[in-house]
């Protein structure tokens, strides 16, 4: 896998987080990602709609594949929704928390990006 972006600072790979075998353990300090919330979104064939048990699989790899790939104290920050209609009531993120930390993963902090006190004259804050 060829990186997407690199500099003497950061590479950054465009990749899908359950196939990181390219990547040497412990080898990553940060990922940031914004992964599909399962909410019938069109993502390129992808079929972001699938039973939320097996959603929460799919984040249970994941949270595994990049645990093994991130150094120690590395971190992982994930933008998700608090919560979802869709299918029933579902605390996401507390899904996703749960997920993280079975896998692994120590909790740091959340972070609420409250999308109604952004200004939409700037990108500010984007």
């Amino acid at each position: 896998m060829q990186p997407y972006y690199r500099d003497e600072l950061a590479t950054i790979y465009h990749a899908d987080s359950t196939e990181l075998a390219f990547l040497p353990a412990a080898s990553i300090d940060l990922t940031v990602t914004s992964p599909p919330y399962n909410l019938d979104v069109s993502y390129n064939g992808y079929h972001d709609d699938v039973p939320y048990a097996r959603y929460q699989e799919w984040v249970a790899t994941w949270a595994r594949a990049l645990l093994r790939v991130s150094t120690v104290g590395g971190r992982a920050c994930i933008n998700v929704p608090l919560d979802t209609n869709k299918g029933g009531k579902r605390a996401v993120y507390a899904d996703y928390v749960a997920a993280f930390v079975r896998a692994g993963w120590q909790y740091q902090t959340t972070i609420v990006w409250n999308e109604q006190n952004i200004s939409r004259r700037t990108a500010w804050g984007s």
